[in-house]
């Protein structure tokens, strides 16, 4: 699958004079289900979507994952944004206070991922491609 993905990503470019291709890490899984909000989760949002398998299933993959996507960036020379760290709680599931309930970071909590962002475009500078 990262396969897939990395040689898709250069397909997708190869004809654009990019500088730097940056991947991000995925968002930890979250601890709770969607049947746990369903009050709370607007209409238009899907709280049907599937959790599969336990949480710490889903975190163990998830950092599977993210560790597969870093080793594909080595190999690519592509840059990875590394964040996820500061947003994990101590089981390595996304802390429930950056959570939106919605799969996604809570966009009052955006800018760690922005702050992450700068810092490696402000080192990629310092590196000649």
């Amino acid at each position: 699958m990262a396969s897939r993905y990395f040689k898709g990503i250069v397909e997708i470019t190869k004809n654009y004079p990019l500088r730097a291709i940056i991947v991000n890490e995925i968002l930890p899984p979250s601890t709770f289900r969607p049947s746990d909000f369903d009050d709370e989760i607007p209409e238009k949002v899907n709280n049907k979507r599937p959790v599969i398998g336990t949480l710490e299933e889903r975190i163990y993959y998830n950092k599977y994952l993210n560790a597969l996507l870093k080793q594909k960036c080595i190999e690519y020379g592509f840059l990875f944004l590394r964040y996820t760290h500061l947003i994990r709680d101590d089981q390595g599931a996304l802390n429930p206070l950056y959570d939106d309930k919605k799969y996604r970071l809570a966009e009052k909590y955006r800018y760690i991922l922005h702050h992450e962002l700068h810092k490696l475009l402000r080192r990629v500078k310092t590196i000649d491609f």
